[in-house]
């Protein structure tokens, strides 16, 4: 039974190592390199070889993110260059850019989105500012390729081959346009002249895009962008155009109201907190007697309801004690009640007559005398 598995075994392991054996006579082994993509910082920035062109031509080069507004504006004279815009600036934002291209700036930027009539949302403020517009580009004919064409373009009396994307069409007036160029379609790139600086607008950027930078003449391109500012003029590129934070829009806005608010948060901290020094202890209250409280209560009873509450509940006060003491006195008229009183107390019967009558007094003096009766009254046996 044993030397049975033994040789099932063995043929099994001899089938198996045949297979291996075909297999391996059938496959070839090689390497191949596959494209994963930018690695390190070229990964996060799209603009690296641009920025790495100039810098070795010779330029100052920096990249940030955000938008260039406020503080974060270069100084006139510098070339600032917007290659992916995102965000649709506001007619006062636009106002500020094209008031430092005034001061002598060079703005390299495109479209944003073209405008389109039924949406006008997309209009862009920022071409808009220098007489520019971005119109969508006219359907090619079914004969043309869907690839863009190379078109050429002087820059500094230099011919270059450029490669734009068919993004979109630039508009502008003839009078404004101090260069352009373009293909069948209608323009891509458009330089106007803006008071001492100028704006050189295209359709699109993506020829400074890492992978397309060594395409055509785009590196010739992007060296002779700076080429008629000074030699210590720098180059700022935003790479990602994203719209400022709340925190940072306070910062640059609303530095002012931001310290005030600090301050009076301070100043209010600073009310609630505790004093230096010991604790004084509380003054005690000072007692009162007795009949300060009685002779309170009397003041105030007698201002606002003439004493009448106080001078009916000692009434009511002594019909029960005459209940109790003289049951027969409490059914008598009110004059032969007075009389037994007056024998019984020997108090003068118009004082009791005062006292017992429904009429409230209108003296203090009265009302203080017909309590004191009400109450002698009371007392006696």
């Amino acid at each position: 039974m044993k030397s049975r598995l033994a040789v099932a075994l063995l043929l099994v392991l001899s089938l198996l190592g045949g297979i291996a054996w075909l297999v391996s006579r059938q496959l070839e082994w090689h390497e191949e390199e596959h494209w994963t993509g930018y690695q390190g910082e070229a990964r996060a920035n799209p603009f690296l070889a641009a920025q790495r062109l100039l810098e070795r031509s010779g330029r100052k080069v920096t990249s940030f993110r955000g938008l260039p507004l406020g503080k974060r504006l270069p100084p006139p004279g510098d070339v600032l260059i917007l290659p992916a815009r995102e965000v649709l600036l506001s007619p006062g934002q636009a106002a500020e850019l094209a008031g430092w291209v005034a001061r002598g700036g060079l703005l390299v930027t495109e479209g944003r989105v073209p405008l389109q009539p039924e949406n006008p949302e997309t209009r862009d403020a920022l071409l808009e500012a220098f007489g520019l517009r971005f119109a969508p580009a006219p359907p090619p004919p079914e004969s043309t390729s869907p690839h863009p064409s190379p078109f050429e373009f002087d820059m500094d009396e230099q011919p270059l081959s450029i490669e734009v994307s068919p993004h979109g069409v630039l508009e502008v007036s003839e009078d404004l346009a101090s260069g352009s160029a373009g293909d069948d379609q209608g323009l891509r790139v458009v330089r106007v002249a803006h008071q001492q600086g100028a704006v050189l607008a295209f359709t699109t950027l993506d020829i400074l895009r890492n992978d397309r930078l060594a395409r055509q003449d785009h590196a010739d391109l992007l060296v002779g962008l700076p080429a008629q500012r000074a030699p210590q003029a720098r180059v700022w590129i935003v790479t990602h155009e994203v719209a400022p934070s709340l925190m940072q829009w306070l910062r640059e806005r609303a530095w002012m109201v931001l310290v005030s608010a600090g301050a009076l948060a301070l100043a209010a901290l600073a009310a609630k907190t505790s004093r230096f020094g010991p604790l004084q202890a509380a003054p005690e209250d000072a007692r009162r007697s007795h009949l300060e409280h009685l002779a309170a209560v009397g003041r105030f009873q007698w201002r606002h309801r003439k004493g009448a509450p106080l001078l009916q509940a000692a009434r009511r006060t002594l019909d029960r004690r005459l209940s109790l003491r003289h049951p027969a006195w409490r059914d008598l008229p009110l004059d032969e009640r007075c009389r037994k009183l007056a024998e019984a107390s020997g108090l003068p019967e118009p004082d009791i007559l005062r006292a017992l009558r429904d009429d409230p007094p209108l003296d203090p003096r009265d009302f203080t005398h017909a309590l004191r009766t009400l109450d002698l009254l009371r007392k006696q046996p």
